[in-house]
């Protein structure tokens, strides 16, 4: 028979260890909650992340037929984002005031909305028909008060009834667009695809100071509108290939003031000279450059304030000749220096819009 009292505690326990035995429920509940807490963390990131490297086949309905094609899965607060920068443009009809009339039939095209005071720009062919109506994210009609066009990059703009739009923003080009994947906005809907390789869009031996020299292919109908991944602008689809959004936002400025776009430095032609040796400082250096070969019509008698024939343009506002940048500098409706090399003496100009 045992010695020890039942009404008293085993010997072999004491208080710390009850103490401890008792925190265990506790402990495994905290990590319960914990592993809870990392898989629901973990499962919100990777949905938010992994979409974005994710491709798969999905069907995409081209030239009215059926075809598949790779493309990325959009996200939809992109969509959300690109749709409430956007409108579409329809013709008119006897009863265009109702949304109920406008058709797929009477759709002329999109545009992206460039002012909160309605301004917008689109790629048509022809001219924008009078009496056209606009309908915007939230199913709104809007009409047409001014409609002002861009020929020299096929661009129309039009100021359209209403205010307090969200507006568009344009991608950087800076950073560069190629061998990325870009966002399509047509007449069936958004879609991705990727940036193709640049095309020479002019002959090297007849470059229009004015014009992108390379420029992407893009395999959409004109009238397209491309963004980046993160919504910004990156262009129009016109003719296969992509009018770049710098020249949207070169253009409007002058397009507001009533200056014709056709006279911000348009009519200069030249030939590219892709290893051009000439002495700097004492030394010979290579580089790109452009000889000027064909001045415009409206230009007087050779200045010496002014470009003229055979002048070797070396640089612009301070940056050596890039044929991807060229024009983006040429076209900007400001006051921009150019570098020459004429008879043998550099010289600066300064060239007015």
């Amino acid at each position: 028979m045992s010695s020890h009292p039942p009404h008293l505690p085993s010997k072999s326990s004491s208080l710390q260890q009850r103490r401890a035995i008792q925190t265990i429920p506790w402990l495994l509940v905290f990590m319960a909650l914990s592993a809870m807490i990392a898989t629901t963390i973990s499962t919100a990131f990777l949905a938010w992340y992994v979409p974005d490297f994710v491709s798969y086949y999905v069907p995409a309905v081209i030239s009215n037929r059926q075809t598949v094609s790779s493309e990325r899965t959009i996200d939809p607060l992109l969509s959300k984002y690109i749709q409430d920068r956007t409108v579409n443009i329809y013709r008119p009809t006897a009863s265009n005031a109702q949304v109920g009339v406008l058709t797929a039939a009477n759709r002329i095209g999109q545009g992206i909305i460039l002012s909160s005071d309605g301004w917008i720009a689109l790629t048509i062919e022809g001219t924008l028909p009078q009496g056209s109506v606009v309908l915007d994210a939230d199913g709104k009609i809007h009409t047409i008060d001014t409609v002002k066009t861009d020929p020299t990059n096929g661009i129309t703009y039009a100021k359209i009834s209403g205010g307090n739009f969200l507006v568009s923003s344009f991608s950087n080009w800076n950073q560069g667009t190629f061998g990325t994947t870009m966002v399509i906005l047509d007449q069936w809907g958004l879609h991705t695809t990727f940036s193709q390789e640049r095309i020479q869009q002019q002959s090297a031996a007849n470059i229009s100071f004015h014009r992108p020299y390379r420029t992407i292919a893009i395999s959409s109908d004109s009238g397209s509108i491309v963004f980046d991944e993160t919504g910004n602008v990156l262009g129009f689809v016109l003719d296969g290939t992509l009018i770049p959004s710098w020249q949207v936002s070169h253009a409007l400025p002058a397009i507001l003031a009533g200056i014709p776009t056709q006279t911000i430095r348009s009519g200069y032609q030249g030939v590219l000279i892709e290893a051009y040796i000439h002495p700097l400082n004492g030394v010979y250096v290579e580089d790109i450059a452009l000889q000027v070969t064909n001045l415009p019509t409206t230009q007087e008698s050779a200045k010496d304030n002014t470009l003229q024939k055979g002048d070797i343009i070396i640089a612009l506002d301070g940056m050596p000749v890039d044929i991807d940048t060229f024009a983006r500098i040429w076209s900007s409706p400001k006051m921009i220096s150019v570098r020459i090399l004429r008879d043998g003496e550099y010289r600066l100009i300064e060239l007015s819009p």
